[in-house]
């Protein structure tokens, strides 16, 4: 398949002419290197992981539980795909207490565009417990640092490595997005890769590299006496370009355990707005007042349009307009502070 092709290719620049010199202007390098056309992705493909199936995956090996059990995936291949054309890649995170199957079922988005088809890659959790060891909340999403045995930074390498060894993966259209948890764990990796993904759209969600939104967690201190591990712990954010659209659903877009409020995310992403801009970062910020829920004017299926608007390294064509339906849903651009 594709990964033989990449083997080939690779054998073939290896025997190559040296590219490093240039007799047209005498090996002058005073311009110094091009700047990227892609970002650098080093994740490979574990010679353990099976085939990447089009739906329901359910024995990956990578990322495993704590319990044990192997990992769950659905996949979404378009045709585009199997016939080797350039295509991007999306991932789809669902929330704390949702079903995988109610997430794909619910959450479908048009990935077979001529001009803009993609990979959909929507992972299970690892039913993690904050009582846990390691602590987690269905998602390993409390501690995380590159290189750090996070399973589900793993598993996402692992997928990420395998779909490109198989499809012609276009570097420069690699999103997350997610909600409530999702969004935390998209969050999460853009901490950790900060300059993969083009743009991100974390829906109710937190940035634990945010100091700022680390001590908005458990407000009350409550959570803490009943559960001494809750807390957070992630690197801080690089340097990275991405455009970011965030919801928030007002004072009521919270969540809980026990009667006790752990985290709004009306404070978190209202705190995400300086955080991100403050780090290079475009916000697309879209409030609404419906609590911890969808935004009533837009959802997921929507944001096919934000995706393909916002490839690596572009400049966001919505600083000077945004389309509907997110500029009638309330949507404002906050440019980044920083180049």
């Amino acid at each position: 398949m594709y990964r033989i092709v990449l083997l080939f290719a690779f054998a073939l620049s290896a025997c190559g002419p040296d590219t490093n010199t240039d007799p047209g202007n005498g090996g002058n390098t005073d311009a110094g290197p091009p700047p990227p056309v892609e970002p650098e992705i080093s994740f490979t493909c574990p010679d353990s992981a099976p085939s990447i199936e089009n739906g329901l995956n359910e024995t990956w090996p990578i990322g495993k539980g704590v319990d044990g059990a192997d990992r769950v995936f659905h996949a979404l291949i378009p045709a585009a795909a199997t016939a080797g054309e350039p295509i991007g890649l999306v991932f789809s995170w669902h929330g704390v207490g949702n079903e995988l199957s109610d997430w794909t079922a619910n959450n479908r988005v048009d990935n077979t565009s001529d001009g803009f088809p993609f990979i959909v890659i929507s992972p299970d959790d690892a039913n993690m417990v904050v009582q846990g060891e390691p602590p987690g909340l269905d998602w390993d999403m409390f501690y995380s640092s590159p290189g750090d045995d996070n399973i589900d930074a793993a598993m996402f390498e692992s997928i990420v490595g395998c779909l490109l060894a198989d499809y012609n993966i276009n570097k420069t259209q690699i999103y997350s997005l997610g909600f409530s948890g999702g969004a935390v764990m998209t969050n999460l990796l853009m901490a950790r890769y900060p300059d993969l993904f083009a743009a991100t759209a974390p829906l109710s969600g937190a940035f634990f590299s945010d100091p700022a939104q680390e001590e908005l967690l458990d407000p009350s201190g409550q959570g803490r006496q009943l559960l001494p591990s809750l807390g957070v712990d992630w690197n801080d954010l690089g340097e990275g370009q991405q455009t970011v659209l965030i919801t928030h659903g007002g004072e009521d877009d919270s969540y809980g355990m026990f009667g006790v409020e752990v985290v709004n995310f009306e404070h978190t992403n209202l705190a995400n707005i300086a955080f991100l801009t403050n780090h290079g970062r475009n916000v697309v910020d879209c409030p609404h007042t419906e609590g911890h829920s969808a935004h009533p004017a837009f959802w997921i299926p929507n944001l096919v349009r934000f995706l393909k608007d916002h490839p690596w390294h572009a400049p966001s064509p919505w600083a000077e307009a945004i389309p509907e339906p997110f500029n009638s849903a309330g949507c404002s651009f906050h440019p980044a502070a920083t180049p």
